[in-house]
C-alpha cells in the first residue's frame, strides 16, 4: 500500500470538493477509515460516485505492489480453523488444565500453551500420525506416559466458535465462495462444522492429505478443488507460522487475524491485511 493514494469527492454545504489523502502502507488503514468517517460528518451530504461502504473498502485494498487485494479480484475465501474460527486458547486450556493439576501443578496458562505449542510442532513435523495420534504424544511429551492420552481428542468436540464467527461466515458466503483448511482429522471436524453452519464448499483436512500445515499440500489441494489460482483466494488465518507464510509463498492473498492470543501460531510472514475479529473482516469486504 505505500505510495497509494486515496481519492475522493464528497459534498459539502452545497459544494463539491475533491480531497486526496496518502495511504503510507496497511499500518496507516485506521488513519484512512477515521478520514472517511471525518468526511461523513452531518454537513456532509455524501460520499460519490461510490457508495461509502465500496471507498471503505477500497482503501483497505489500495495497494500498489504486485501483492495486492485489489476489490473484486477475490473470487474464494478459505479459511484456517482453531484459532481463526474457534476459540482455540479457550478450548484446550479447559483440556489442559486437569492434567497440569495433576502432573504439572503450578505451571501458568502462558506456559501451558507455550508448552502445547512447541510440542505439536515438533510432533507434525514429524512421521504422518493421524490427529488424534498428534495429540496423544503431545499429552504424553507435556506430562508423562502416566497422562491420559485422550484427553485431547475427547474435548475437541466441546471447543466453541468466536462470537463473531457464525454470522461472519453466513454474510462471506454471500459474496465469495467458502474454504477451510484444518490440521485435523475428518471424524474429529464433524461436530466442529456442524457448529460452523456448514458454509463451506471445500473441506481440505490432514487425513485427507496425510500433511500438516505449515506443509503446502492443504493449500494446493483448496486451490484444485475450488479450481482457483492463488491470487483470486484470500487465505484467512490467526497462524503466521501454519498459515500466512506458506499462503504467501504459494500466491495466496493472506489476512492475518491478530485475536491477541497465538502460542502454536507465532510467526514471522507479513500479511497483507491485519484485522481482529472476523467481524472486522467482513466490514473491509462489504459482505
Amino acid at each position: 500500500m505505500e505510495g497509494a493514494v486515496a481519492h475522493l469527492r464528497v459534498r459539502k454545504r452545497g459544494r463539491d470538493r475533491a480531497i486526496s489523502r496518502p495511504c503510507g502502507g496497511m499500518r496507516d488503514l485506521f488513519s484512512a477509515f477515521n478520514f472517511l468517517k471525518q468526511c461523513a460528518t452531518p454537513g456532509c451530504k455524501g460520499l460519490y460516485p461510490r457508495r461509502a461502504s465500496e471507498i471503505c473498502q477500497w482503501v483497505a485494498f489500495a495497494m500498489h505492489d504486485a501483492h495486492a487485494i485489489k476489490p473484486g479480484a477475490i473470487k474464494a475465501c478459505t479459511f484456517d480453523c482453531f484459532g481463526t474460527l474457534i476459540d482455540w486458547s479457550s478450548g484446550l486450556l479447559a483440556a489442559l488444565r486437569p492434567l497440569a493439576s495433576q502432573y504439572a501443578p503450578g505451571t501458568s496458562e502462558s506456559d501451558l500453551l507455550e508448552r502445547y505449542g512447541r510440542q505439536e510442532r515438533a510432533v507434525e513435523a514429524g512421521p504422518y500420525l493421524s490427529y488424534r495420534g498428534v495429540l496423544g504424544e503431545v499429552t504424553r511429551r507435556m506430562f508423562g506416559p502416566a497422562a491420559d492420552a485422550d484427553a485431547l481428542s475427547r474435548s475437541l468436540s466441546t471447543w466453541e466458535p468466536f462470537p463473531d464467527t457464525v454470522e461472519s461466515l453466513a454474510r462471506l458466503r454471500s459474496g465469495f465462495r467458502l474454504g477451510v483448511l484444518s490440521n485435523i482429522d475428518d471424524e474429529m471436524f464433524e461436530p466442529i462444522l456442524g457448529k460452523l453452519g456448514r458454509p463451506f464448499e471445500v473441506v481440505v483436512t490432514a487425513s485427507q492429505v496425510r500433511s500438516y500445515k505449515p506443509g503446502e499440500a492443504h493449500f494446493r489441494e483448496g486451490l484444485r478443488r475450488l479450481g482457483l489460482e492463488a491470487h483470486e483466494v484470500l487465505h484467512v488465518a490467526e497462524s503466521r507460522f501454519h498459515d500466512i507464510e506458506p499462503a504467501r509463498r504459494i500466491g495466496f492473498r493472506t489476512v492475518w487475524v491478530d485475536r491477541g492470543r497465538s502460542a502454536s501460531g507465532a510467526g514471522d510472514a507479513r500479511p497483507d491485511l491485519t484485522v481482529h475479529s472476523l467481524a472486522e473482516l467482513v466490514g473491509l469486504v462489504g459482505a
